[in-house]
């Protein structure tokens, strides 16, 4: 199965564990970016399965934009994302994906008390090295801006822009070597820690 360890699940919910509603979103924003990683090995992509615990599927108020949809539009909610994006990624061999820049968070009024209904804010960049069926091999550096809302059982991804720019796959290849040699040597409470005092 795709992604079958994409799960925020061992991600201490705010209150538990000692952490904030900060720090658990900023471990979440981390977490969906390597939901979008792909190997030749794995099953069929999909958004309804890789992000399950991300998105908010039954709200009707979910909006999301992304750079790389040929054809530009506003999606209706991780459905439709779906329905644009499945294909795409099924038809790739693979997709590696890592934040070169950590998340920033900016909490709406009643977010720190974790209470339902409250939002929040999130920005992070990523970059991506994704390779075609045919072996062609291209990078992108993208910006996401993400907000979340407190649902009854987790916070959830209500509005999604993500705005991407090509980049030399060498430059992306430093990135990712360089991200992951961080993250193995500090673990995700450090890098945590990190992105909230900068």
């Amino acid at each position: 199965m795709t992604n079958a360890t994409n799960s925020s699940s061992d991600i201490p919910m705010p209150g538990n564990g000692g952490i904030t509603v900060a720090e658990h979103l900023v471990a979440r924003a981390r977490r969906w970016v390597s939901g979008w990683d792909k190997k030749s090995s794995d099953g069929p992509f999909s958004i309804a399965r890789n992000f399950s615990e991300d998105y908010d599927f039954d709200s009707a108020d979910v909006m999301i934009s992304d750079d790389m949809d040929p054809e530009h539009r506003v999606m209706a909610g991780p459905h439709e994302y779906g329905i644009a994006f499945d294909p795409m990624f099924n038809s790739l061999r693979g997709a590696r994906h890592m934040v070169f820049e950590s998340p920033t968070v900016l909490l709406g009024p009643d977010a720190e008390n974790d209470r339902v209904g409250a939002v929040a804010a999130s920005r992070l960049m990523f970059v991506a090295i994704l390779e075609a069926d045919d072996g062609t091999i291209t990078a992108i550096r993208t910006t996401s801006s993400q907000v979340w809302r407190r649902a009854q059982d987790r916070w959830r991804i209500i509005r999604e822009h993500n705005s991407s720019v090509s980049i030399d796959v060498a430059e992306a290849e430093k990135l990712l070597d360089f991200e992951a040699r961080t993250k193995e040597a500090e673990g995700w409470r450090a890098l945590v820690s990190t992105a909230l005092n900068r």
